[in-house]
């Protein structure tokens, strides 16, 4: 746990939980971060989402993160981050979410699924459901995606 005091409360950042991600994700879409990038780097590209981020990655002393409305608290931290508190929080996002190894881990669940399906499928196609074209059924490996999710881009990068 890492904690910072900013216009006179006390906010901390643990690891994220799965609501954090979704509004991370969510604050990400569209953007691209190179695999090679420092503090400074990462502020330029989130730009004027900055005070979105932090706000979704600390939260105020003895409450949840699912009290907050980032909104709200992004317009109030806004003008009390310093330069240095926003590039230490920034930091220590690292420090408690290493994301690569997220990343590893969950490409090694993708996998261990995709392979359960593939036998699934296997015993399943040995028992006859009447004839059904190969160009009409997608093969359980398709997926149907609209746009690009911001931690595949992240991943894709790192």
């Amino acid at each position: 746990m890492y904690k910072y005091e900013i216009a006179g409360k006390v906010y901390i950042q643990n690891p994220l939980v799965l609501g954090q991600i979704r509004q991370l994700m969510h604050l990400l879409e569209g953007l691209k971060i190179p695999r090679e990038i420092d503090t400074l780097g990462l502020i330029a590209i989130l730009g004027g989402k900055i005070s979105q981020a932090i706000a979704i990655v600390i939260t105020l002393e003895g409450t949840s993160p699912k009290e907050k409305d980032i909104s709200v608290f992004a317009s109030e931290i806004e003008f009390e981050l310093s330069p240095d508190i926003t590039m230490q929080v920034i930091e220590d996002f690292f420090d408690c979410n290493p994301i690569p190894l997220i990343l590893e881990r969950l490409g090694k669940i993708a996998e261990a699924i995709t392979k359960k399906m593939q036998i699934g499928s296997k015993s399943s196609a040995s028992s006859s459901q009447g004839e059904t074209s190969l160009k009409e059924m997608p093969s359980s490996g398709d997926i149907l995606q609209k746009t690009a999710d911001p931690i595949s881009n992240i991943a894709q990068e790192i």
